[in-house]
Order: structure tokens, then C-alpha cells, then sequence
């Protein structure tokens, strides 16, 4: 993680500190195999994406789940939303991520901590996905 990685997105952010999760979801070649062993670990964890908007001063959030699917040499890791993900459905949401806009969080703890700071709630706005 660089020094960039560590600053906060915005105000309160350390407070989600022990929630981030470093999924560097770049699909690069190099992140591919990083990303795929997060995918075995976070196992039917749903987590959160929470993306900042420098242009808006918007911090949204997202609930996902991520898999990886292996197919001879090649990788496929992607996002795939809730429904899809329970049904059993191979729905594949690719992303654009940059580590200086966006952050994985577990969403079991990133909803506790939410819950116990009013400040972040204002904050963060979730966006549902249909």
C-alpha cells in the first residue's frame, strides 16, 4: 500500500480502517492472482465498494460479492451483485477501480461501524443496484 493508498478519502475515514480490505481489482495479469486468492478467502462474504467522486464530492457505496473463476492459465475475477450471486447466476460486473478513488470494506463491519457514527451515515450515501 502506498502512502497515497493511506490517505483518507474523506473525513472519518479511519473510522472503517479495521473494515478495508486491499483487493487491488485492477485486471491487470500481475493483480489477477492477488485478487483471486482474496476471492477464496472472502468466500461468500459480500462486501462493499465504496467509490469517491472528486468532481461531486460524492462518496457512494455499493454491495457486492466477488468471485474468481479459473479456466486453464487464465483468471476471471469480477463483482456480481446479491441476487445474482444467491442464485447462482454468473452475472459479471466489471468495474473501473483505482486504489486513489475506491476501497473494499467487509460490509458485516462497515454496517456496524456505520451504525455507530451518525457523521458517516450523513456521509455516505448507498446506491442500490437493481
Amino acid at each position: 500500500m502506498t502512502n497515497k493508498d493511506k490517505e483518507e478519502l474523506f473525513k472519518n475515514e479511519a473510522k472503517l480502517s479495521s473494515c478495508r480490505l486491499d483487493i487491488p481489482l485492477t485486471y491487470r495479469k500481475k493483480d489477477d492472482i492477488i485478487v483471486a486468492e482474496k476471492a477464496k478467502i472472502l468466500k461468500d462474504k459480500e462486501l462493499i465498494l465504496l467509490h469517491c467522486d472528486e468532481k461531486t464530492n460524492s462518496i457512494t457505496f455499493k454491495r457486492y460479492y466477488l468471485v474468481s473463476e479459473v479456466k486453464g492459465s487464465d483468471i476471471f475475477n469480477y463483482l456480481t451483485i446479491r441476487n445474482d450471486f444467491l442464485e447462482g447466476k454468473k452475472v459479471a460486473i466489471f468495474l473501473k477501480y483505482t486504489n486513489k478513488y475506491d476501497r473494499f470494506y467487509l460490509s458485516e463491519c462497515f454496517d456496524k461501524v456505520l451504525s455507530e457514527n451518525i457523521e458517516l451515515r450523513e456521509l455516505l450515501k448507498e446506491e442500490k443496484i437493481n
